[in-house]
């Protein structure tokens, strides 16, 4: 199974999860936690709308749902999305998640 960092957690299944507690030096409550960490380090705002938008509550939203809750237009979700993660690959912590995944994905 390949995983990818933009895939929402809610598509995997149990045994989808199971297989990434295996995942070398790491195991499921690490790896969300470093994500959480990770989130911590944005503002409230962006770290919400990525949330929403890369489905960490169980279903990805769209541009629209997001803009429609947050009373901004679409450009402006995107534009707030983009900054978070500019943010975020700046997060010392990230490159080793991306390790993670890469030696996960090379098994």
């Amino acid at each position: 199974m390949k995983l990818y960092i933009e895939m929402p957690f809610y598509t995997l299944s149990e045994n989808e999860m199971n297989e990434l507690s295996y995942i070398p030096n790491y195991n499921i409550k690490d790896i969300k936690d470093e994500i959480e960490d990770a989130l911590n380090t944005i503002p409230s705002r962006e770290k919400k709308i990525i949330q929403e938008r890369l489905g960490f509550y169980g279903k990805t939203m769209t541009l629209m749902e997001i803009a429609l809750e947050e009373k901004v237009s679409k450009g402006r979700i995107r534009q707030i999305v983009c900054k978070g993660i500019r943010r975020l690959k700046k997060y010392k912590r990230i490159s080793e998640l991306k390790e993670c995944w890469e030696e996960y994905n090379a098994i």
